[in-house]
This record gives C-alpha cells, structure tokens and sequence, in this order.
C-alpha cells in the first residue's frame, strides 16, 4: 500500500498535472470489475484558488457544454436521462431503466426523503439546510451535505453507485472553505468535472453569505488511471501554459440562481429559445449551452 499523499496547488491545470504524475509513477496496478488500472489510496488534494477551476490543458479537452450541462442538471435536483443525454451519450450506460440514473447527484441535494420521524413523502433540501446552518452559525461544524445512501445504494443491484459522497463547509478567518469526499474517482473523465460542480457551489455559497472564497479540499478514497488510458494522461504532463482562473461571480442573494439557470436550459433545450440575459457572469457560461 502505497502512503497517503498530499498535493497542493493554486491552480486546477497544475493539481491535475500533478495528481497524474502521482498516479503514473508511484500508483499500484490493481484490477476490479475486471478493469485494469493504477491507484493512490486515501490522497488529499488541495486547489488554493478554486477560481482557477477549468482544465485547459490540451491534451484533455473538456466538453464546457457538458460541463455547463451537467453543472445545472446537478444543482436543480434532476435525474433523468434525457436532460444529461442531450450532453453526453455516454450516460446512457448507467442507466438501469433507460430513464433515471440511480445515482444521480441531484435528487440526493435537493430532495433527499426523510426516512425516520417523519412521513414518507417528506423531503429535504440539503443545499438551502447547509446554507441555513452558515447562515445561522458561521462557526458551525454541521455544514455537511451527504451524497451516498447505503440504504438504496448498497442494497439493490445498479450500474450507477455515487462516487462524490460527503461535502463539508467551514467559514474559517471570513473565508468559506470546502472539502469533497470521493469513495472512487477517475482522473481521466470524472475528475475534471467534479472539481468544476463543487468549486462553483462553494463560490454560490460564500457569495449568498458575503465572504471570501477559502480553499478546495479534495479526499479521495481511489484516485486512478485506466490502463486504456495511459497514454493520453501522459501527454497531458507535456504541456506548461498559463491558469487563467475565472472572473469573481456576482453577489447572490439565495439559490434562485439555480432556478434561473434551469429555466434557462430546458427552455433554450426544447426550444431553441433562450432567455433574456441575467448577469454577464451568468450569459457567458450560458453561452457554453448553445
């Protein structure tokens, strides 16, 4: 077993660099589902500016309308295929039913089903709850939003088990910082993405409750390469270029944002109409839709 490592960096492109060059060399080359790869257990990974959130390293180009697309269809509490479809074929294969996915990150953020002291039917909005327990006590150490429900995740057979499981918030020194627990994360295709959805809550947090935007805490049970995926990480670590982190985003009042950005979406999706313009932060990630 290799030792836990820890790997700090101002921007997401040299973290991401980094976190490979970790992996390739001192990973271990284990086999699971009848998948080759290499690992590092139990590394934590620190993004001390979490503007500096998109990977524009070339040798891994991310899909922005994905990454837009999926960034909504998370934080508005959807599942269904057909909205992540319209983004990424690729979903398709979780899918146990051809409709929802199982694991789907949104419904468990949104609307996630009391199942003791209440009747079934009643919901909780972890989001709003989280951002209700800063607001309430700034010192507060039950800013937590859990992902995994071992009650229907490990008890039914699905293609589609939460890898992002636990999310924590501290507002430390008037800044707001954030950790993400991931029990498995693949650093090819899900990593890039993860970092992305999460910073930007963080950032929709601390901009609601008026302070500076901390740290990006990332623990990861199984951080990993695919065998298939070697040589394409490799050429990632030939490329040195400048971070351009993103612009500051504009003072939120709540999460109608979140609603905002949906209504946008379905409408411009169905449609091919898009909204009239919100802020200019706002219009020029929505651009990333079209």
């Amino acid at each position: 077993m290799n030792q836990p490592v820890t790997i700090i960096r101002e921007n997401i492109d040299d973290l991401y660099k980094a976190s490979i060059d970790e992996v390739l060399k001192n990973g271990e080359q284990v086999t699971a589902r009848g998948l080759d790869f290499k690992e590092i257990i139990f590394p934590h990974l620190v993004l001390t500016n979490p503007r500096a959130r998109i990977v524009q390293n070339p040798a891994r180009k991310l899909s922005k309308k994905f990454m837009m697309g999926e960034f909504i269809w998370i934080m508005s509490g959807q599942d269904t295929l057909e909205m992540i479809g319209h983004y990424s074929k690729n979903y398709a294969q979780f899918s146990d039913d051809g409709i929802r996915l199982h694991g789907a990150y949104g419904p468990r953020l949104r609307y996630w089903e009391y199942s003791l002291g209440f009747e079934h039917g009643q919901y909780h909005d972890q989001l709003q709850g989280c951002l209700n327990r800063l607001k309430a006590d700034p010192g507060t150490r039950q800013a937590v939003i859990v992902i995994l429900n071992p009650g229907i995740d490990f008890m039914v057979k699905t293609k589609d088990v939460p890898c992002n499981d636990l999310l924590q918030f501290f507002i430390r020194d008037n800044k707001l910082h954030m950790s993400c627990y991931v029990r498995s994360n693949d650093l090819f295709w899900g990593f890039p993405y993860d970092i992305w959805h999460w910073t930007m809550l963080q950032e929709l947090y601390a901009s609601i409750l008026g302070v500076e935007l901390g740290e990006y805490h990332h623990f990861c049970g199984s951080l990993h390469i695919y065998n298939k995926d070697f040589e394409q990480m490799n050429k990632c670590l030939n490329y040195e270029f400048p971070q351009i982190a993103m612009v500051e985003m504009p003072k939120e009042n709540d999460l109608s944002i979140i609603g905002f950005l949906s209504n946008f979406e379905g409408a411009l999706r169905n449609s091919g109409i898009a909204l009239p313009p919100y802020e200019k932060y706002w219009a020029d990630l929505l651009e990333y839709l079209k």
